[in-house]
């Protein structure tokens, strides 16, 4: 009997340890997105399309063979602000406010090769869905998590 006591005490300080060491390495958790949704928090990267991202660590991140929720969020800048302006904000925890689009519904470049590509735009400038989801957020606004500094 004191044997199979001491088993169970193991086998829960592993699995405790397991999960532990899991969120200190950063474990992708989900980051849910439906067409309702308003806001979202996560790590961005500025460089290139503006991808939000559920982990800290995202350098050696691909879309490919992930469930919806575990891939990353296309951004659309539609702040009307220039996208320098937000230029420190990457690699940083941000909260970004605005709206869910449809990425087959943006509209459909006009030129030949935009439409061999099956190119999307939305205010003059292509998206490009390097997430690969279904939808995309518009972004409104966008501040750092835990500051203050108004966009």
């Amino acid at each position: 009997m004191q044997i199979k006591s001491i088993c169970k005490v193991v086998i829960m300080i592993s699995l405790a340890s397991a999960h532990s060491l899991s969120l200190a390495r950063g474990v992708h958790r989900p980051m849910n997105l439906s067409p309702s949704d308003n806001s979202i928090t996560g790590w961005i990267s500025t460089k290139g399309e503006w991808m939000l991202f559920n982990q800290k660590d995202f350098k050696s991140y691909s879309p490919y063979g992930k469930s919806e929720n575990y891939k990353c969020v296309s951004l659309i800048n539609g702040t009307g602000k220039n996208r320098s302006y937000f230029s420190d904000f990457g690699d940083k925890e941000v909260i970004v406010k605005g709206r869910v689009a449809e990425y087959d519904k943006l509209s459909s470049g006009t030129s030949a090769a935009d439409k061999f590509l099956s190119k999307k735009y939305f205010g003059g400038e292509v998206v490009e869905n390097y997430c690969l989801r279904d939808f995309v957020f518009i972004v409104e606004s966008m501040e750092l998590k835990g500051n203050s500094r108004p966009d």
